[in-house]
């Protein structure tokens, strides 16, 4: 089972069905994170195909201790035959559910300008006071917290990348509002790195980029698409997010 923890998120990759024979070993596995009273736990149920009684009383457990001490529990990636499992429980009214990317990105309105934009400029010195910014600007997006808690984490991943390989006077995060999505993009003026929505992050410990390969698998999580390209016109690495507000 995958696990690992980034800016006080627990995320758990379930590998296989939740039912009487497995529930023991997820349940060990979530109970190091609830020990911890980790604030958000994310658990990724993209192999999860089936949860019988025993799974749906673990999760149960899950939430009600993770809520006990104010934190909040989400599942990604969740299995239509499963998605109605929950609904059935009723747990899909206590916590955030978000199902597999049925819908196409394709499909928005490339042609539609956006409602407004904002930028902010990237203090790599001083990132908390950056992300104060940025949370400034997604707060005058009329969408839920939970989307914003998404986009906020995914921003703030892409610009640790920023501050970590970059170390760039020039970088910023622009903020582009449409009536369907939000484009975010952080861009700077670093050495420039490519890496398409299907390509994972090379693994080779002397990648410049390898470190941060769990950090792009959130972002890929918490918003509908993720590209990071070398920037066309000029030098350095610019990373692409977008959310959709429909779904």
């Amino acid at each position: 089972m995958h696990m690992n923890a980034i800016m006080n998120v627990g995320l758990i990759a379930i590998p296989s069905d939740i039912d009487v024979t497995t529930v023991a070993r997820i349940r060990d596995t979530i109970r190091d994170y609830i020990n911890a009273n980790c604030p958000t736990l994310i658990l990724n149920l993209r192999d999860v195909h089936y949860v019988d009684s025993a799974g749906m009383a673990m999760l149960w457990c899950t939430v009600r201790s993770v809520r006990a001490y104010g934190g909040s529990v989400r599942f990604v990636e969740v299995h239509p035959h499963v998605l109605r499992a929950l609904k059935i429980s009723r747990m899909v009214d206590y916590i955030s559910v978000r199902t597999f990317h049925t819908h196409a990105i394709a499909d928005v309105d490339t042609h539609a300008e956006a409602l407004w934009q904002r930028v902010v400029e990237i203090t790599t010195s001083d990132l908390a006071a950056t992300r104060a910014r940025v949370q400034d600007v997604l707060n005058d997006i009329q969408c839920s917290d939970d989307m914003r808690f998404d986009m906020m984490l995914a921003i703030g991943e892409a610009m640790g990348n920023v501050a970590d390989h970059a170390q760039s006077d020039c970088a910023m995060v622009q903020i582009s509002v449409y009536a369907d999505r939000v484009a975010m993009d952080v861009s700077d003026c670093g050495q420039g790195f490519a890496l398409d929505n299907a390509q994972t992050v090379p693994s080779e410990p002397e990648h410049s980029y390898a470190e941060r390969g769990r950090g792009i698998q959130l972002m890929r999580i918490l918003v509908d698409e993720v590209s990071i390209t070398k920037r066309v016109c000029h030098r350095g690495t610019r990373v692409h997010l977008v959310k959709l507000l429909k779904v």
